[in-house]
């Protein structure tokens, strides 16, 4: 079976994605974003994994109500769960990427306007006005 141009760009953005979600898994407790404390044997069969699963409903404010941990592991859904977290990584990194982009260009024609209006010599190019 052959793969779409679409599936095997995803499973690309996926592979440059993952060093960030294994990162974030092996990371320090700084990197969490919330910690929640249950009763021992809830986690007793997953707390040498490298995740442990929590069931919640979340609501559009993005506030979750976390109702129980899931008592056991699943490889399987261990990488579903990695692939997903690394696509809404890589869209947020480009995401930011391109409001970067915007913002530093926003920045060099605020940078140009100024330098223009201080500029005497009508004969400067854009180029010139960003080099001073």
């Amino acid at each position: 079976m052959t793969k779409s141009v679409k599936t095997k760009a995803k499973e690309q953005t996926i592979a440059n994605a993952m060093p960030l979600v294994e990162e974030m898994i092996a990371g320090d407790a700084g990197a969490r974003i919330g910690q929640v404390s249950v009763a021992r044997e809830m986690v007793a069969d997953s707390c040498d994994e490298e995740m442990t699963f929590l069931i919640g409903k979340a609501n559009k404010s993005g506030e979750i109500d976390i109702v129980s941990v899931v008592p056991g592991y699943s490889k399987g859904a261990a990488n579903w769960a990695k692939k997903q977290l690394a696509l809404y990584l890589a869209v947020n990194q480009v995401a930011a990427e391109k409001k970067a982009k915007s913002v530093r260009k926003d920045d060099s024609i605020t940078k140009a306007v100024k330098v223009a209006k201080k500029s005497s010599s009508a004969t400067e190019t854009v180029g010139e006005l960003l080099a001073q």
